[in-house]
């Protein structure tokens, strides 16, 4: 009985412990996903600019 305590509680801390990286990966992946949309409209605009300014 107490072997098998022992074996759950690493496994169930082991899933919390990753719940919780996941839910930090989904925090910061909802900061940089619009900053990275930004920059590529910068940078869409700055290359049409650009083309502009070629011809």
């Amino acid at each position: 009985m107490l072997r098998l305590k022992i074996s759950v509680l690493p496994e169930r801390q082991g899933i919390e412990v990753a719940a919780h990286r996941k839910n930090i990966s989904q925090q910061i992946a909802n900061k940089i996903i619009p900053l990275l949309m930004v920059c590529l409209s910068i940078a869409l605009n700055g290359c049409s600019i650009l083309r502009l300014n070629d011809v």
